[in-house]
């Protein structure tokens, strides 16, 4: 009895979960990258910002990202920041497999938080600009840090999302 009313509750909770824009999974799976690059055996808030930093530096067909505009508006040398995330994270001994990185606690955190604002602001998927807001929010995380330093607070971030959508 219990096993079934568990079974009946979990997709009640996956309802509630609002998927990721195929650009958002781009930018986790670059951040995957990035933590392999660098030899760490979780994904934390520092290979998010730096792949969120990547994917708005590329240039192509895709228009440039909600997080990317933010950034330009509020005056981020995204070449600098990127620099300042790679002096700040020391290089890991080993390598980990693609398959087994895992969020650290603080990631983890950043994606709630990132759902919570693409909930907030009505979104149908969570995208970029909610990322770069969960990233501000988790204070203690890493990127946090380093986006407070170029100036991007969870006010202005939120003031520019809100004149340009």
């Amino acid at each position: 009895m219990h096993h079934s009313l568990f079974g009946e509750l979990r997709p009640e909770r996956l309802v509630d979960a609002l998927e990721f824009s195929d650009r958002l999974r781009s930018v986790l799976s670059d951040a995957r990258e990035e933590a392999g690059r660098l030899q760490h055996e979780h994904v934390g808030t520092e290979h998010l910002l730096m792949a969120l930093l990547s994917d708005s530096s590329r240039d192509g067909d895709e228009p440039p990202s909600r997080a990317g505009i933010v950034l330009d508006v509020l005056g981020v040398d995204r070449g600098r920041m990127r620099q300042v995330l790679e002096q700040t994270v020391l290089r890991g001994r080993t390598a980990a497999a693609d398959d087994q990185l895992t969020y650290t606690s603080r990631a983890k955190a950043v994606l709630e938080l990132a759902m919570a604002e693409a909930r907030v602001s009505k979104a149908s998927t969570v995208d970029t600009q909610h990322l770069l807001l969960g990233l501000v929010r988790e204070e203690r995380g890493i990127a946090a840090q380093v986006l407070l330093d170029f100036g991007v607070t969870v006010d202005r971030a939120r003031a520019e999302l809100a004149r340009i959508s």
